[in-house]
């Protein structure tokens, strides 16, 4: 025997009759990222210039507390994976293909990781804070526990 009480079609449910935005596809939020806008907004940049590796405290359009985000080490880390994924066969393709010594080796692909680490930086922090804020957006509402 079923003692449970029935469950109310979800269109009698008021808060369920409201249409549920889409969410963005990676292509939007990659290109968002690259633009290094707000997250919410979509207007207000996320660093003060262009040589800021740290995001405002807050966007200067809607006044989303941006210094509120915990990207931590994370651009950080995946920069080095990703680089170090694709610098090392280059650096082994380049050595078997020509006579290179090895000082240049050095030169050459330390070089190439810092400038690609650089020019990489910035827009691999604003993706991760735009999906903080779609994935966890109470972290940047007020509340100071991200749990």
């Amino acid at each position: 025997m079923n003692t449970a009480a029935p469950i109310p079609p979800e269109s009698s449910n008021p808060e369920s009759a409201q249409p549920e935005a889409a969410a963005p596809s990676f292509f939007q939020t990659l290109c968002q990222a690259l633009r290094g806008v707000c997250p919410r907004c979509k207007q207000g940049k996320i660093f003060e210039t262009w040589r800021d590796l740290s995001p405002r405290e807050t966007c200067p359009v809607c006044a989303l507390p941006l210094g509120k985000h915990d990207n931590g080490d994370g651009p950080a880390v995946f920069l080095i994976f990703i680089l170090g994924v694709a610098i090392v066969p280059l650096a082994l393709i380049a050595d078997r293909l020509f006579t290179i010594p090895l000082w240049v080796h050095g030169v050459l692909w330390t070089g190439l990781a810092l400038i690609l680490c650089v020019a990489m930086l910035r827009p691999l922090k604003s993706y991760i804070i735009t999906l903080q804020y779609r994935h966890l957006p109470r972290t940047f509402e007020g509340s100071d526990d991200p749990s």
